[in-house]
């Protein structure tokens, strides 16, 4: 959300834990002050890992805190411009069979220099988890966007 605002974007799912197949079903209720002119108004399934490092190469923690590293992102556009005061906007997405192997975690290289690589990534990577979230997102043209995001699990099982 803006800084300074008492707007509300409220994320209600169906439920919060989803295997591989399931629909997610939500809604998403707005409710501002006043009316906001949104250019586009997005829901988004994202999976990330939070890990120190930026990329393959860098050798040391960032210093500006964790990076998430993007690994899925399915963008679903609810609605185009229109003005939104108080709403309430329904929203299914399909999660693939194939999610967690489709998840774009570093990939094996076959050089040596890509073999050091390798090493390098299985380390940073094995012990961050992979978070998979559900974000709303209002463009507004010429001012800053508002955001919401609520976090979801995916598991195999």
């Amino acid at each position: 959300m803006g800084l300074f605002r008492s707007d509300k974007i409220i994320i209600t799912l169906d439920k919060n834990n989803f295997i591989p197949g399931e629909i997610i079903k939500g809604k998403i209720s707005l409710d501002f002050k006043k009316p906001v002119f949104v250019k586009k108004l997005t829901v988004t399934l994202k999976g990330f890992i939070e890990t120190q490092y930026r990329g393959a190469l860098q050798t040391k923690p960032n210093p500006k805190g964790p990076y998430n590293l993007e690994v899925f992102r399915y963008d679903k556009n609810l609605s185009y411009e229109g003005e939104y005061q108080s709403e309430k906007l329904f929203f299914e997405i399909e999660i693939p069979e194939n999610i967690i192997e489709q998840s774009n975690i570093p990939k094996k290289n076959g050089t040596t220099v890509g073999n050091m690589i390798n090493k390098f990534n299985d380390s940073i990577y094995q012990n961050s988890p992979l978070v998979w979230c559900i974000i709303v997102n209002l463009d507004i043209p010429k001012k800053l966007d508002i955001n919401e995001i609520q976090e979801i699990t995916i598991s195999k099982n």
